[in-house]
């Protein structure tokens, strides 16, 4: 019986022997496998990183140069030309046209009147002797407000040049009573052999009937020099019209002190208005030009002439 229970109990402890630590250290291996396999996956993944091949970049291509668009070439367009635009009046039948600067030796081409119209005031001849200047009267006319107004030309038709030129103007009413003399505006300062100046003078008063015209100036030693009128350019203003240009000294010495005069011409070949500009330059050199702006007081017209001269300078 002893020996039975002995039996079981060697059985039981070599059972217990065997079986327990065999588990155990089973169990650790496995573990310790599980642990190792876990290093190793880490491994291949940072060896995966590290050994990836490189992509390089696209070569760059440069964008392709741009090319320069064609100039443009604006199609000329024809500009109308607007003529005078007369305020309560009948609009003129022709637009105002550029007439050449009249040379010292030939008047400006009148044009054939159209409606000449009938003058306002009588002329009264000139008997007090003066200097043997022309006078050409263009109209005589009434106007609004009770003014008279007398426009025309003054030449010179003799071999001598004349300074100081001017005119004088008496008016006289119903009642014969003097109104004068007043001085006209003749805007050049000299007048050589052959050449002319505009004039014009206006007068307000009542009832006037009759004028007179006489002539200032005398003899000198100084020559005026004629010149040419160059890029005419023109601007309509309500109450003027302004011409600007240049004046050129064609002459083969210098000149100095240019005037330049505007005027207004209606339908039947009259001055209307009168305008002038100074510019008293010296020492313009041949073939030198000087620019000139000249405001005309604005009536109903139907064209527009330009006289310019300059006179010599001997320095």
């Amino acid at each position: 019986m002893k020996l039975r229970h002995l039996s079981i109990i060697c059985v039981a402890i070599l059972l217990t022997a065997c079986l327990a630590p065999k588990t155990v250290f089973v169990t650790q291996e496995v573990t310790r496998e599980v642990e190792v396999t876990r290093v190793v996956v880490q491994k291949e993944t940072v060896v995966a990183k590290a050994e990836a091949t490189y992509t390089p970049l696209p070569t760059y291509t440069p964008y392709p140069s741009s090319t320069p668009f064609p100039t443009s070439t604006n199609t000329p367009t024809s500009t109308p030309t607007t003529g005078p635009t007369p305020t309560n009046t009948v609009t003129p039948t022709s637009t105002p046209t550029e007439t050449p600067t009249p040379g010292p030796t030939r008047p400006p081409v009148t044009p054939t009147p159209v409606n000449t119209p009938t003058p306002a005031m009588a002329r009264i001849k000139d008997r007090d002797p003066g200097p043997p200047l022309t006078i050409i009267v263009s109209a005589n006319r009434a106007g609004e407000n009770s003014t008279y107004k007398v426009t025309g030309i003054l030449r010179n038709d003799t071999a001598d040049t004349y300074e100081a030129i001017g005119m004088d103007a008496t008016f006289f009413d119903d009642q014969n009573f003097r109104h004068g003399p007043l001085d006209v505006d003749v805007p050049f300062l000299l007048l050589g052999p052959g050449e002319e100046c505009p004039f014009s003078v206006e007068l307000a008063a009542r009832r006037v009937q009759s004028f007179l015209l006489h002539p200032n100036g005398r003899a000198t030693g100084r020559r005026s020099a004629p010149v040419q009128v160059r890029n005419l350019s023109l601007f309509y203003g309500t109450d003027s019209m302004r011409v600007t240009g240049t004046v050129v000294n064609t002459n083969e010495y210098k000149c100095k002190n240019v005037a330049v005069v505007g005027v207004l011409v209606d339908t039947s070949g009259h001055i209307v208005s009168l305008g002038s500009v100074y510019v008293l330059e010296e020492d313009i050199l041949p073939n030198g030009t000087v620019q000139f702006d000249v405001r005309i007081p604005r009536v109903p017209f139907y064209q527009y002439r330009i006289y310019a001269q300059a006179e010599r300078d001997w320095e």
